[in-house]
């Protein structure tokens, strides 16, 4: 277990009077119990004293075994006979968790405002909290008093722990790998959306599997010449353009491994920088500098 950041979170809970904290973002699910949810349908039930409770599709088990979390009670998310509906299949599950655990009419905390959410294992397709989810946890447990616990949740995750320093430098280490393969590629005439492609596969194909990596995953752009300018913009974009001599070549990379991200851009030359070019790298390492000696 994590107890620092476990620490951390329950008694930031018990200061603001919350009870118990119900996560079902993924991000949210491991910060709290060490298991990163692979479709996002699970939910973690963490009280402000005690071991936490794991409310899960049966089909993620071997994933959970990741995490700290020993009491893991589980649902079928696979029904031929109707659609899936974690939220209504957790409930029967959740009032009988209540009642063993004697929460009674608890004041229970939820993510009311994640505008913002890191994505899931299946990038595809982001399970959210809504307010049909609030409204059904309401309905499970009509006795408990629901507040927004975001503040709490996002004041302790800003301080990580040594742990979670730990993960986040291997997957800084996984980025490092697909950056060679950007560093092999970028070339004159190499188009910009192959080069985000190949650094994309290095990390997919050899992330997984260091260090005890499961699930990796790149999300890179490129920009060259008069696209890099665009970098401003808070979105990157690979096109079709090819590579030309005496370009700045810029790639951006978010880079994940086992629900750890990263975010990180460096900019490559094509030949000999030109005064210009070195006249703007050096501003921006001036810029670089003075932030971290602040």
């Amino acid at each position: 277990m994590d107890r620092e950041r476990v620490s951390r979170l329950q008694s930031m809970m018990a200061k603001e009077g919350i009870d118990v904290l119900l996560c079902r973002l993924p991000e949210n699910v491991l910060y709290a119990t060490g298991y990163w949810p692979v479709i996002g349908a699970s939910l973690a039930i963490v009280p402000a004293n005690g071991d936490a409770t794991l409310i899960m599709p049966y089909s993620e088990l071997d994933y959970a075994a990741t995490g700290w979390v020993t009491d893991k009670r589980t649902f079928r998310f696979i029904n031929m006979q109707a659609l899936a509906n974690p939220t209504a299949q957790t409930e029967a599950l959740l009032r009988d968790l209540w009642a063993e655990k004697n929460y009674g009419n608890a004041t229970v905390g939820y993510e009311g405002n994640f505008e913002l959410v890191a994505g899931n294992n299946v990038a595809a397709e982001a399970r959210v909290v809504t307010e049909a989810t609030i409204n059904a946890l309401k309905q499970a447990l009509p006795q408990t008093r629901f507040v927004d616990a975001t503040n709490v949740i996002k004041q302790s995750r800003i301080v990580k722990s040594q742990e979670e320093i730990a993960q986040i430098r291997i997957t800084n280490e996984v980025a490092s790998m697909g950056y060679d393969a950007a560093r092999e590629m970028i070339a004159a005439g190499v188009g910009e959306a192959e080069i985000a492609g190949a650094v994309e596969g290095r990390i997919y194909g050899r992330g997984v599997g260091y260090k005890n990596v499961t699930r990796s995953r790149g999300y890179c752009f490129v920009m060259s010449g008069v696209n890099s300018v665009n970098s401003w913009r808070p979105f990157c974009v690979s096109t079709d353009k090819r590579l030309a001599w005496g370009e700045p070549v810029l790639v951006e990379l978010d880079a994940m491994t086992n629900g750890y991200f990263n975010d990180l851009t460096r900019t490559f030359f094509i030949g000999t920088p030109d005064a210009k070019a070195k006249s703007i790298f050096d501003a921006v390492q001036e810029a670089v500098n003075t932030v971290i000696a602040a």
